[in-house]
């Protein structure tokens, strides 16, 4: 038998299937800026793929050190690709849904301080 989990927290859904040991799950966004961080992520963690979900409707992201913004649906700044280990600030003009899908979970004896 295979089991399929799965669960809702809050604004996050997701589903793991430990057979393949990947994950898909979804945030809820609203208009304005979002702190969001990833637990898992995709082998392609470039700022396009990660929020191409979020096709126009997002105009900028924005973490510790770095920010792009989204222009004509081209990316610019100092941002290329999303990390497991930071937290960012997700910038949208209207409410959406951010999903991530086939992605590995990151490393649970992570430690984040």
């Amino acid at each position: 038998m295979i089991r399929i989990d799965v669960r809702t927290i809050n604004c996050w859904n997701f589903i793991f299937n430990p057979i393949n040991n990947y994950s898909d799950y979804e945030l809820s966004l609203h208009s304005g800026a979002n702190l969001v961080s990833f637990w898992a992520l995709p082998s392609n963690v470039s700022v396009p793929n990660i929020l191409s979900s979020l096709d126009n409707n997002v105009t900028g992201i924005i973490t510790e050190g770095g920010a792009a913004t989204q222009t004509n649906g081209n990316w610019i700044g100092s941002i290329a690709d999303i990390s497991s280990l930071k937290g960012y600030w997700v910038i949208i003009e209207s409410s959406g849904t951010l999903s991530i899908n086939n992605a590995t979970i990151s490393e649970p004896s992570q430690v984040y301080g």
